[in-house]
Formats: structure tokens, C-alpha cells, sequence
């Protein structure tokens, strides 16, 4: 699932000349950008995100492992579950759960908003299981 790094430069969707950005929320890409079944490394601001499309549903959560360097956007996807390119750790993409070692901290998930096609985080708020 090797990807490049994609800096999110696109434009909030815009609706009759508007900006129709939904308030305190994060624009990361379109979601036609993901293809379904992988996922892309996503930097915007001070964040580098892994963004996930599982069977069209997206998740996003940090691309950086919390056991070590490897990216998870680069990682095995099978199901629900993303195993790091770097240890073999695996994290649950929906909960941000420690799956398998040698990671034992979760990752951070974030609630994500899809508005006109466009994908977009709640920075300040975690996904709800």
C-alpha cells in the first residue's frame, strides 16, 4: 500500500461562491482521492494522517505508528485492521485498538465528517466506537 505523502491543497468545497467548510472541522482530501481497500498518507497543518477506505467508508488516524517510525498508510490492510510496515504491529482502523504486539499504545483515531465528497476532520475530537 505504498503511497506518497498527498499535501492537502485542495479547496473546501464551495457552493455558489461559499465557503461550505463545516465549522472547527479539518478539510484532509477529496474521497474519490482513496481508493477503496487502501490508504493514503495525508499532511495538513501540524497532522500526518493515514486515510483509510474501507468498502467506501473512510477512516482517518495518525499515519505514525506509536511503537515506532513506520507509517501506517504504508501498512497491510486486511478488514478492519492495518499492520505497521515496521514492527508488525497491528491497530483496529474503526477504534484505533492495539490489535497484536510489539505495539501497546493505540493509535489516534479522529471523528470524520464527509460533506459534498470532501473529507474532513474533527481535529479536536476522537472518533466514537
Amino acid at each position: 500500500m505504498s503511497q506518497q505523502a498527498i499535501s492537502s491543497t485542495a479547496t473546501p468545497v464551495e457552493e455558489h461562491g461559499l465557503d461550505c467548510t463545516p465549522p472547527d472541522l479539518l478539510f484532509v482530501c477529496l474521497a474519490l482521492d482513496v481508493p477503496v481497500g487502501a490508504a493514503i498518507k495525508i499532511e495538513v497543518g501540524e497532522f500526518v494522517l493515514a486515510v483509510f477506505n474501507l468498502d467506501g467508508t473512510i477512516f482517518v488516524i495518525d499515519d505514525v505508528c506509536t511503537h515506532g517510525p513506520g507509517s501506517l498508510s504504508e501498512g497491510y490492510l486486511e478488514d478492519d485492521i492495518v499492520e505497521c510496515n515496521f514492527h508488525n504491529g497491528q491497530f483496529n482502523i474503526r477504534t484505533g485498538a492495539v490489535v497484536s504486539p510489539p505495539c501497546t499504545v493505540p493509535v489516534r483515531t479522529y471523528a470524520v465528517v464527509i460533506s459534498q465528497g470532501a473529507v474532513y476532520i474533527d481535529p479536536n475530537r476522537p472518533r466514537s466506537s
